[in-house]
């Protein structure tokens, strides 16, 4: 489950930064959740254009290491007071699409890939 949440994360950074790199392009060339658009943004002066929830410092990331240590949604706006539990519902809800999508997906073979171009 770890590695799955790490790729998902992965995921979302190369399109946050793809998105940084083509601003409108890339509206109009990949159909994004409306939930995506509406919690994460991608700014190159925050955090290195890392995918963040929308007016925080706080990465995706973070919040899927978070729940693949077992943390709950109370303890985690507990850690992260700025937090609302309606952003880590979004939050989970946008890994589950992204889970789902991935199903059919070689992972091995993707990654193997995206590694020798890196």
């Amino acid at each position: 489950m770890q590695l799955l949440l790490l790729i998902i994360d992965y995921l979302i950074d190369r399109i946050c930064k793809f998105k940084c790199a083509l601003h409108l392009r890339i509206v109009n060339r990949v159909k994004k959740s409306d939930l995506m658009v509406e919690i994460i943004e991608c700014n190159p002066e925050i955090l290195g254009g890392k995918p963040v929830i929308k007016g925080t410092r706080i990465p995706i990331s973070l919040i899927f290491e978070l729940i693949s240590l077992d943390y709950s949604i109370g303890e985690i706006i507990e850690e992260y007071p700025n937090l609302n539990k309606e952003q880590i519902l979004t939050v989970i809800k946008i890994g589950k699409d992204f889970q789902e999508n991935l199903q059919d997906l070689n992972l091995k073979r993707y990654l193997e890939k995206e590694l020798v171009q890196s």
